[in-house]
Order: structure tokens, then C-alpha cells, then sequence
């Protein structure tokens, strides 16, 4: 879904490159779409995961992505000093445990007052979903940024290899940006 998605605001947009973030990045799909649509990309998941070596091995050709070990809600120096157009978490929150690390590090991003960025959330509707959004509407420190259900057309879902039945759940698309002052 966020692949789809991405492809169409994209070409909408006339292919401006942005540098994006992605988190939790897992084999890279998402990031490959915006690596072939030549933006920046700093693609993440966990240190000594098997989704590292799978980035590595799947987006070795691109020279525009740039792969990081990352642990959500710990400090890190290249995050500290780039600024993003877009952040990217695709699927990220199927375990309830994964809530305020993903907090933590969103605290980090999209707090600094010098920068604008966006977050596009793509999630199954799971229990950890609905946890992360309750605890981020509550937080004071995210109350400058404004959530926005996406509600994207069940199209963007649907995968034509599998039958009625088979589909995947629905996902949950939301945009998070700062507000206007």
C-alpha cells in the first residue's frame, strides 16, 4: 500500500526529489520505489537484524539510499544531523512493545523547529496501532502536528494474485505534519 501510494503522489508531483526516511525499512520495497524515483533515502531497521543484510543485498545497486542500523528511541548522529522532506514508516507497529521506541524517535525527528517534515504511517489495523496513535495524540509533544486519516481507495490494497478471501487486512494510512501557526 505504500508503495502504491507513493508511485502516485509521486508522479502527481513531477518526481521533486525529497530526502526521505524510512524506519523500519524490513526488505526495502518502500525504499526502492523512492530510490528508483531518484530521492535520497536513508533506509533503516535493527542493528543485526536479517532485514539489514536483506537491505543491503536488495538496494545495493542504488547510489541514492543509504543503509542504517537503527534501534527505535536511541540517539544517532546521522539522524541528528540531516533533515527529512518525508518519513516513512510502513507496517512498523505489529507488536505493542515497539509503541515508545517508535515514540522516542519520532520525539527526535519531528520536534526540531527548523525542519517541516512529513510522516506517512501505513499500518494494519492492529492493537499496536491503535496504542501508538492514542499515546501520540496525548502527548504534548507532538500537539504541533496535526494526524490525518488518509482513508486511500481499497484499490491501493488489493493484490491482484490473491483471491477475495485471501486479502490482506485492511491498512490504516495516515499523514502527520506540523500544523500551521
Amino acid at each position: 500500500v505504500a508503495a502504491r501510494y507513493l508511485l502516485a503522489i509521486d508522479a502527481l508531483h513531477n518526481h521533486i526529489p525529497m530526502k526521505v526516511l524510512e524506519l523500519g525499512a524490513g526488505t526495502g520495497l518502500v525504499s526502492t520505489v523512492l530510490a528508483m524515483r531518484n530521492h535520497t533515502i536513508i533506509s533503516t531497521d535493527l542493528p543485526g537484524s536479517t532485514a539489514i543484510s536483506l537491505l543491503k543485498k536488495n538496494l545495493s545497486n542504488f547510489l541514492n539510499v543509504t543503509i542504517l542500523p537503527y534501534a527505535w528511541g536511541q540517539q544517532d548522529a546521522l539522524l541528528d544531523s540531516n533533515s527529512f522532506d518525508l518519513i516513512v514508516c510502513s507496517d512498523c507497529l505489529y507488536d505493542s512493545s515497539a509503541v515508545q521506541p517508535l515514540l522516542a524517535s519520532l520525539y527526535q525527528l519531528l520536534t526540531d523547529e527548523n525542519t517541516c517534515p512529513v510522516l506517512l504511517l501505513f499500518n494494519e489495523q492492529r492493537t499496536a496501532l491503535d496504542t501508538f496513535l492514542s499515546a501520540f495524540r496525548a502527548s504534548a509533544s507532538f500537539s504541533h502536528l496535526q494526524v490525518d486519516n488518509m482513508h486511500l481507495p481499497s484499490a491501493f490494497a488489493f493484490i491482484d494474485c490473491l483471491p477475495p478471501h485471501r486479502q490482506p487486512p485492511p491498512i490504516a494510512s495516515f499523514l502527520i505534519r506540523r500544523t500551521v501557526n
